[in-house]
């Protein structure tokens, strides 16, 4: 199964954070220092386990939404 998603937004990763309760804080002036001209955002979480569990399931949310 496939959890790539193109192109999610700060937003929609904010959002499938709280859905899993991960008290997520999004920071909308960040941006990727590859593409310092964009101003995406980042969302910290709270690691409550192991950083690959978290973004898969992130990963796994944003697919149902």
């Amino acid at each position: 199964m496939s959890l790539a998603v193109k192109n999610p937004s700060a937003e929609s990763i904010f959002r499938a954070a709280e859905k899993l309760g991960l008290d997520p804080v999004l920071q909308k002036d960040k941006h990727h220092p590859a593409r310092w001209f964009y101003r995406e955002g980042r969302v910290l979480v709270k690691k409550i386990d192991r950083k690959t569990k978290v973004i898969r399931a992130i990963a796994e949310e944003l697919k149902r939404s």
